[in-house]
């Protein structure tokens, strides 16, 4: 086991657990902007 393969076990996970909020939390912004102009 290398420096570089336990850097990359902890950095991955963190990555698409970034990239998996951000995703949610920009969709979940789109789907609020669309019912408020649904509701005009």
């Amino acid at each position: 086991m290398s420096d570089g393969f336990l850097s990359a076990a902890i950095i991955t996970p963190l990555m698409l657990a970034a990239t998996a909020g951000f995703v949610y939390w920009f969709t979940s912004r789109q789907d609020r902007r669309d019912a408020s102009e649904r509701e005009r």
